[in-house]
C-alpha cells in the first residue's frame, strides 16, 4: 500500500476499532413491524445483498438509519448489537487467511448468492465481513452478535 493510500484509507476507515471488531457496537435499520422478530433472532437468509445472504449492519447509526432504515414501509428503528469478543469478522482491506477464506468460499463473488454461502462461512472460521464501501459488515453467523436493543438519536 502506498503512503498516498494510507493517508485515504485512514481518513475513510473507522480507526477506532481498527481491523477487529470484536466488542464493537453496530447499528441495523429496519422498520417497526420487522424489529420485534430481529429481536427475537435474526435470520441471515431474509436479506441478499452486496455480499450474499446475510445480517447488514453499518457501524454508524446514522448510516443504518439512511441505507435501511428510511426505506422501510413504516416506522425507521435502529437496532443495536454488540459484536461478540470471539467473532471473526473478515476485512476487505486486508489480505490475511480469514479474506482468503472468504475469497475462497464465495468463488470471488461469483458464489454470493448461494443460499449455503453463510453455513459454509461460518464453518471456515468467518462469522462476517467488512467492506469500508458500504460503511458496515455482512454477518453470516448471527450468534456472535449480543442485541442491545433499539438505538435513539442523542443516546
Amino acid at each position: 500500500m502506498t503512503t498516498a493510500e494510507r493517508i485515504v484509507d485512514a481518513l475513510l476507515s473507522p480507526e477506532e476499532h481498527g481491523t477487529s471488531w470484536a466488542g464493537e457496537t453496530v447499528y441495523h435499520g429496519t422498520g417497526r413491524k420487522h424489529a420485534g422478530s430481529i429481536g427475537q433472532g435474526v435470520d441471515i437468509h431474509k436479506s441478499l445483498g452486496y455480499f450474499g445472504y446475510a445480517f447488514y449492519v453499518a457501524d454508524d447509526p446514522k448510516l443504518a438509519k439512511s441505507n435501511y432504515a428510511d426505506f422501510a414501509d413504516d416506522e425507521p428503528v435502529i437496532l443495536m448489537f454488540r459484536i461478540a469478543p470471539t467473532a471473526r469478522i473478515a476485512d476487505a482491506r486486508e489480505e490475511n487467511e480469514l479474506y482468503a477464506a472468504f475469497s475462497r468460499i464465495s468463488q470471488r463473488g461469483r458464489g454470493l448468492s448461494d443460499p449455503g454461502m453463510p453455513a459454509q462461512m461460518v464453518a471456515a472460521g468467518v462469522d462476517g465481513i467488512y467492506d469500508r464501501s458500504m460503511g458496515g459488515l455482512a454477518i453470516y453467523n448471527p450468534k456472535v452478535l449480543i442485541a442491545l436493543g433499539e438505538w435513539l438519536p442523542g443516546t
